[in-house]
């Protein structure tokens, strides 16, 4: 009988099990190196955050990498690899990105939005929401947002909840949050996204996920994280907090249970 692993946690496994129980990751056949292992010691390590990917997309960097012969490890749903390496690493990313993101039907009815006077970093921020909600979209040469015309509604909400968040964002100063209260809040999180993955109609996490989302809001990038992990990370659970607010109260219990799922994973690596 043959064991299997998880290459995020390295968790052993017999044969039978596909998936890891505590990463939600599928297993594989060899043993997962170490994070001190990558490299010749005294080699330059750099570190690729990919919390927001899902946990497919995860496991073909895995595989990829390990076909190509490219020394990696995790910790959690951070890639380490050598720097030595890291434009063949930087390669086989993109490769993946462009494999994975929803793209433009080109036979479907298109809509175009103006973009002028967004800065880059809030176009950013609004395809980081899109591609979070599975809408298809690009931006043309001039800027522009195109989406399928059968999103508008989608997009339209979209637009004006960051535009929202944007404009809040600019009058009130973001805090910096004490370390203990950080990893309070961020395992606060961690047991709501947890318990929402299990039944996202769990009123009593609902409520303390909405109001811990309220204060992620208003904090600078933890000390430790880059702002490039830690943003994904916070778009994630506001697509999740703003299910729970749409006027309907009609929300995706499917989009809550996937959202939560992702969001439960990224956390784990940081608590």
């Amino acid at each position: 009988m043959s064991d299997r692993w998880c290459f995020q946690c390295r968790s052993q496994y017999v044969e039978e099990v596909a998936e890891c129980l505590e990463c939600g990751v599928p297993l594989v056949d060899e043993v997962p190196i170490a994070p001190e292992k990558v490299g010749d010691g005294g080699e330059d390590q750099i570190a690729y955050e990919l919390h927001d990917w899902s946990f497919a997309a995860r496991h073909q960097v895995d595989t990829t990498l390990s076909d190509r012969r490219l020394r990696h490890a995790w910790q959690g749903a951070a890639l380490v690899v050598r720097e030595a390496d890291e434009d063949r690493v930087d390669k086989v990313i993109e490769e993946i990105e462009q494999q994975l993101l929803p793209t433009l039907d080109a036979d479907m009815e298109h809509i175009e939005y103006s973009m002028e006077g967004w800065k880059p970093e809030q176009s950013e921020q609004l395809s980081s929401r899109l591609g979070l909600r599975g809408v298809p979209h690009e931006f043309d040469r001039d800027g522009n947002l195109i989406a399928h015309a059968e999103d508008e509604e989608e997009v339209d909400a979209t637009i004006e909840d960051v535009t929202a968040r944007l404009a809040d964002g600019e009058e009130v100063e973001k805090v910096d949050l004490p370390g203990l209260e950080t990893n309070k809040l961020l395992t606060r999180l961690f047991v709501a996204s947890d318990r929402l993955r299990k039944n996202p109609r769990d009123s009593v996490a609902i409520l303390d996920f909405t109001t811990d989302v309220a204060t992620m809001e208003r904090i600078r990038t933890p000390f430790g994280l880059d702002s490039g992990a830690w943003k994904p990370i916070v778009a994630n659970a506001q697509t999740i907090r703003d299910e729970f607010e749409s006027e309907t109260d009609l929300f995706d219990d499917e989009v809550v249970v996937e959202m939560a799922g992702k969001l439960r994973t990224a956390l784990h690596g940081l608590i």
